[in-house]
């Protein structure tokens, strides 16, 4: 799996046609799909490049460390 570096944080980058939540570089929360190298912000047609996006995890991963699934 690949790596970004952001802030001196080794991140590693999520499958492919992945849903992810995502906090922006001003903060933000929202919901993206991980496709082709990029986020695809839910509910807009913009892309984010991983270097443009602070943290992120994985939906599926989030609901296990909440203990919902």
């Amino acid at each position: 799996m690949n790596t970004i570096n952001y802030g001196g944080i080794k991140q590693e980058l999520p499958e492919n046609m992945t849903r992810i939540l995502i906090e922006d570089d001003n903060g933000i929360l929202g919901f993206a799909f991980f496709k082709d190298g990029m986020f695809e912000c839910e509910g807009e047609k913009s892309y984010l490049k991983p270097e443009q996006v602070r943290k992120w995890i994985q939906i599926g991963e989030l609901k296990l460390k909440l203990g919902i699934i």
